[in-house]
């Protein structure tokens, strides 16, 4: 099964976590799966697409100067129109027009006039390379799941006379606090 290219991680990856050698086989289908399956899981826990791409979207004009967009980090600004007016980029912060951040972008000389979806913004967001953190919550997750296949069903296991709850989270703690850096930033 190859990678599809929503993938956050890779076999070799969970290969690692699992402390199995890559020339071992056997199960790298069964991992390519979980790796896409926990990486749809990422993104919907985080509410964005973590990769890089181009995005077009409209945003409520709140009369401010600065505009927080939300797939982050912002790489590239292709165009921004307020209420249907065509704003130029800026040489610098003495010119006008606006200039963009990581973050979002600030105008100068001119305001987001106050207005429903009137402020239409084309842009690249995202990582061009998956973050460390995002990456290892996916190899946790699968490793988990992997390892888990066996006991699907069951809450607790009694081993010595004591008995052990199992874990039926979706998502691990810890994967959703390596994830939790990573949420989409919502407009305001």
């Amino acid at each position: 099964m190859p990678p599809a290219a929503q993938d956050l991680a890779t076999v070799a990856g969970v290969h690692r976590w699992l402390d199995i050698d890559v020339a071992i086989t056997t199960d790298d289908d069964v991992l390519q799966s979980l790796i896409t399956a926990v990486s749809d899981q990422a993104v919907r826990y985080m509410g964005r697409d973590i990769k890089e791409q181009s995005y077009t979207r409209r945003f409520d004009g709140k009369g401010t100067d600065r505009l927080v967009l939300p797939d982050g980090p912002v790489t590239a600004v292709a165009s921004l129109t307020i209420s249907g007016v065509t704003v130029p980029a800026a040489a610098s912060s003495e010119g006008t027009g606006f200039l963009f951040d990581e973050d979002g972008l600030t105008l100068f000389g001119y305001r987001f006039a106050r207005g429903r979806l009137n402020v239409a913004v084309t842009y690249t967001g995202g990582y061009a390379t998956v973050p460390e953190g995002v990456r290892a919550a996916v190899e946790q997750q699968v490793a988990f799941e992997y390892k888990s296949r066996n006991r699907i069903g069951q809450t607790s296991v009694s081993l010595g006379g004591q008995t052990v709850s199992l874990s039926t989270d979706e998502l691990l703690p810890t994967v959703k606090a390596k994830l939790d850096a990573f949420k989409s930033v919502v407009p305001g």
